[in-house]
């Protein structure tokens, strides 16, 4: 979204919303499972958002490792503070290596 605005800005305005997914709410967790530092660019994309007045959601992927309640507060108080919707879905692993982090029954 960021290179879209900088380069095509005309484009953003034609977007009925956007959604930006965070691993974490906490800046390392997110950097880590992503392999890359880009959480500050998915900040700056909701900033961007709450700035045009487009309708914006945070996504995240429920895992084992980042569903909890502190987790799930914190990711709540990003969205109230850049007026992002919230929208939680649970890891559906696609290959053995991915059932580790799937979410046990208890937690749906």
């Amino acid at each position: 979204l960021l290179y879209l605005w900088q380069h095509y800005p005309e484009a953003v305005h034609l977007l009925n919303d956007v959604d930006v997914s965070l691993d974490s709410p906490d800046e390392e967790a997110h950097n880590k499972n992503r392999g890359a530092r880009i959480y500050f660019q998915a900040i700056d994309a909701l900033k961007l958002c709450q700035n045009l007045g487009k309708p914006h959601s945070i996504i995240m992927c429920a895992m084992s490792w980042n569903f909890d309640i502190a987790s799930v507060d914190a990711l709540v108080a990003i969205a109230q503070r850049l007026g992002a919707n919230v929208r939680i879905n649970p890891m559906k692993p696609v290959r053995q290596q991915h059932l580790e982090s799937a979410l046990p029954p208890d937690m749906y």
